[in-house]
């Protein structure tokens, strides 16, 4: 098994080969999102813990939280730079020239 972090988004088990299933998956510990295998169980864990399965549902698709989520930019929606809120400079200036005509 894979630990928070060290899975390579490969999708297939390195194991057994078989594909891996992303989603909210349940432990002793409570729901996260992670992938599985099919066949040799749990494989990577993506996010923190959560008590309920809607509330790690409510964050599947939250790139804060699950980092198979790419974050969009703001402004034409391709992946954005790694901590950053969009992808190029040019996107960002358009963003706040729309924003902010008079500036």
């Amino acid at each position: 098994m894979a630990l928070p972090g060290e899975s390579d988004h490969a999708f297939v088990c390195v194991d057994c080969g078989s594909d891996l299933i992303h989603g909210v998956q349940s432990s002793a510990a409570g729901f996260y999102i992670g992938t599985r295998c099919p066949r040799c169980g749990p494989y990577a864990r993506e996010s923190c813990y959560f008590a309920t399965k809607e509330k790690a549902e409510g964050h599947l698709y939250d790139p804060d939280v699950n980092r198979l989520t790419p974050r969009l930019c703001g402004w034409c929606a391709y992946p954005a730079r790694p901590g950053e809120d969009f992808c190029s400079l040019r996107c960002e200036w358009e963003m706040r020239k729309t924003l902010f005509p008079s500036v």
